[in-house]
């Protein structure tokens, strides 16, 4: 039916299916089948427009063809969303995130800014909205402060560590105290990813001030066990690394950094390459596996993939650091469920994925790639991550453009059963 380009009467029926079972994958995958072929987002507007809960229909239309590779489209419909109820916090969030994906990075802080305005006396506990919003108030240009320091136009004073309010350092807000209900839970992911997006293009300055209004209403919480818990931890992540990070940022060339969250650490430090500093810049990829990465793909991580690499200037030396999320989540759960006999042959099927899509990308973009192994972060997981370096380093050696990284071994202790001391991140 989409093949003869019958896109209105596809919808419609991909639709109804879905209405009739919500959990069809057919009907959904479908449905975005038709969006990404069709120019019909100003179809479903109008359909919508008509109905009493339209803000609510195109959000659940944009959920669904974001899992399936039309993130760009899901955004435009999370928009359109908004502008019919712009207090609402899910459809703010889910489209702050959606251009995330879609690696408009300026775009989404600037929505991120005019939910705050549209809804500055909204307050979590003694936060509102608008204290956030003044503190950001003057960042016009996400990029300034990096393409500052890389033209050489940034402060010239001496580098000093970066000064970061810590949690038993933070007065708790005891009127916020009480259950964050849903609306709550989501103005706060959206405070957190404010926070993520600045980290991620360099504007690191007003990050501690950020961190000092919200830890008051963050503290002594069990965020990790909400529906925000990815957005707790980037946040997290980020305050613990910014105590680390010394301003301002030498005038030195790039060496990026593409990888999934384990990326950030090492953002905004220097190594010496060849004899010459380099600044580690994090490009992050959200959630992907390299399984993910396989040309049947339509899982939203790899839109993300390509959106992020895209950016990234021809001829640059890269830093690809993926496969933790396939040892944490996939890797196991497709032997239990018997798509392979054993840990070592799913793996050997997602390593060579990823090593074909890294090879491509040597010759088409003249990167030069060191591929970094997977972090042994989890003790449940670290012997599957041995098993994935052990067959990960073998290919990348094999491989005639691609240079493997080899420390694995430095990371862990002598006795090789646990991460050393020293790169312990999370307490």
């Amino acid at each position: 039916m989409i093949d003869q380009e019958d896109f209105t009467t596809a919808y419609q029926l991909f639709l109804k299916a879905i209405v009739v079972s919500s959990k069809n994958t057919m009907a959904r995958k479908g449905l975005a089948d038709v969006v990404l072929k069709s120019d019909c987002l100003d179809m479903i507007k109008k359909e919508f427009s008509q109905l009493p809960t339209a803000a609510a229909g195109l959000a659940y239309i944009a959920l669904i063809i974001k899992e399936h590779g039309a993130v760009s489209q899901s955004a435009e419909l999370y928009k359109e969303a908004l502008s019919l109820k712009p207090d609402n916090t899910s459809y703010a969030l889910n489209l702050i995130h959606g251009l995330e994906v879609c690696n408009r990075y300026q775009e989404a802080f600037d929505i991120a800014k005019k939910f705050l305005a549209d809804n500055k006396d909204v307050r979590l506990g003694s936060l509102s909205c608008d204290d956030i919003l003044q503190a950001i108030s003057s960042i016009k240009d996400v990029y300034k402060e990096e393409n500052d320091r890389r033209n050489g136009l940034g402060s010239t004073c001496e580098p000093k560590k970066l000064e970061v309010v810590k949690q038993l350092d933070a007065e708790i807000d005891k009127s916020s105290l009480h259950p964050y209900n849903e609306t709550e839970l989501d103005m706060l992911a959206i405070f957190f990813t404010i926070i993520k997006i600045l980290y991620i293009v360099g504007s690191l300055s007003i990050l501690p001030e950020l961190i000092r209004l919200i830890e008051p209403v963050r503290a002594g919480r069990e965020l990790h066990q909400t529906t925000i818990r990815n957005e707790h931890a980037y946040y997290c992540c980020i305050s613990q690394l910014l105590p680390h990070i010394s301003l301002p940022l030498p005038a030195v060339s790039p060496f990026y950094v593409a990888g999934d969250s384990h990326s950030l650490s090492t953002g905004w430090h220097t190594v010496e390459d060849d004899g010459e500093e380099k600044l580690l810049v994090p490009m992050l990829v959200t959630g992907l596996k390299t399984w993910h990465l396989r040309p049947s793909s339509q899982f939203f991580p790899k839109y993300n993939f390509y959106n992020v690499v895209n950016t990234i200037p021809t001829g640059s030396k890269v830093i690809f650091l993926f496969g933790e999320i396939d040892c944490r989540e996939g890797l196991v759960v497709s032997v239990e469920r018997c798509r392979y006999e054993t840990v070592e042959v799913g793996a050997l099927i997602s390593i060579s994925i990823y090593i074909n899509v890294l090879e491509k990308l040597a010759e088409e973009r003249q990167f030069d790639i060191y591929v970094h192994p997977v972090i042994p972060v989890l003790n449940e997981t670290r012997h599957i991550v041995k098993i994935f370096n052990r067959l990960l380093k073998k290919k990348v050696q094999s491989s005639p453009i691609l240079k493997w990284l080899d420390f694995f071994e430095d990371l862990l202790t002598p006795t090789q059963d646990a991460l050393r001391k020293e790169y312990e991140l999370d307490g």
